[in-house]
């Protein structure tokens, strides 16, 4: 999310928390920011969020996904090594086009899956839980918007687990 500089530097006099803005940053990058970072709070164990996982350099070029696979895994050795926690946002496809939208039932339509995530198997393979987000509301707006029935959706983020290493599948949270 954009942050100005005041409150970047605002967030990072908080003892427990660090936010790192760099929009090339490679995986070692990231070891050595996590590395700092538990030297300076004097911890074992961080919480990592990496808002747009795609972006570390590993990642980038041609969309293979040999690529995705390779960069996951490097991702995962650091992650057992450096003894953190990392939540890892990635960015589905587009809905298609060709999904029609005409009532609030079509919505489910637009519902993310697995398989909307970009080379899904790489990632879907090394994580313990893979989550989607969904907002009926902001498509509703977007496809409904002559039909005023979007206005009586709620606007609340649904959250469901699509795969989880210790529990059950098919949860939905709001």
């Amino acid at each position: 999310f954009p942050v100005t500089i005041a409150k970047r530097n605002k967030l990072n006099r908080l003892k427990y928390f660090r936010y790192v803005y760099a929009p090339s940053l490679s995986i070692d990058d990231l070891r050595a920011h996590i590395l700092l970072a538990k030297k300076e709070m004097k911890t074992k164990y961080l919480r990592v969020t990496v808002d747009l996982l795609t972006k570390l350099k590993e990642f980038q070029g041609d969309n293979k996904a040999s690529k995705y696979e390779d960069a996951v895994n490097y991702l995962d050795e650091m992650v057992k090594e450096t003894e953190v926690g990392l939540l890892g946002i990635i960015q589905l496809k587009r809905p298609s086009d060709s999904i029609r939208v005409v009532t609030v039932e079509d919505l489910e339509k637009l519902r993310p899956r697995i398989e909307d995530i970009k080379n899904s198997g790489a990632i879907e393979e090394r994580a313990r839980i893979v989550m989607t987000m969904f907002r009926p509301k902001h498509f509703a707006t977007r496809y409904l918007k002559d039909d005023q029935i979007y206005e009586t959706i709620e606007d609340v983020a649904e959250i469901d687990i699509l795969k989880q290493n210790l529990g059950t599948i098919g949860g939905r949270a709001k």
